[in-house]
């Protein structure tokens, strides 16, 4: 944040950032955040919003709500294929994910490990 430079203000300098995206053995996507000052919050909602499951094809993406813990967000299996995740993945997104310093999670676009 700006005031971090000149005010000695201890805010971090981003807000949560992707650091990998995982399969579990469910079927389910972990993502991991970096960057996290706190734990992940959602806003008026218990849901975080804003992430599309994509599949190999144009146009295979779809719509999917997590549930944010800690500095992780879990993603439901769905059925359907998934090689990719992304978030706030639009001109003017609706989101709600953030830290407890108020800090958005960025958008990105990660492959599945």
């Amino acid at each position: 944040v700006i005031a971090a430079l000149p005010y000695d203000n201890p805010a971090p300098p981003s807000g949560p950032r992707i650091a990998s995206a995982r399969r579990l053995p469910d079927g389910s996507i972990e993502l991991t955040f970096t960057d996290v000052t706190g734990a992940l919050h959602t806003r008026s909602s218990d849901r975080a919003i804003g992430f599309e499951l994509c599949g190999e094809t144009e146009g295979s993406c779809r719509y999917a709500a997590g549930l944010a813990e800690g500095d992780h967000v879990a993603l439901p299996n769905d059925g359907k294929p998934v090689m990719r995740v992304r978030y706030a993945w639009a001109d003017s997104p609706t989101v709600n994910l953030f830290d407890e310093v108020s800090l958005p999670a960025g958008p990105f676009e990660v492959a599945i490990h």
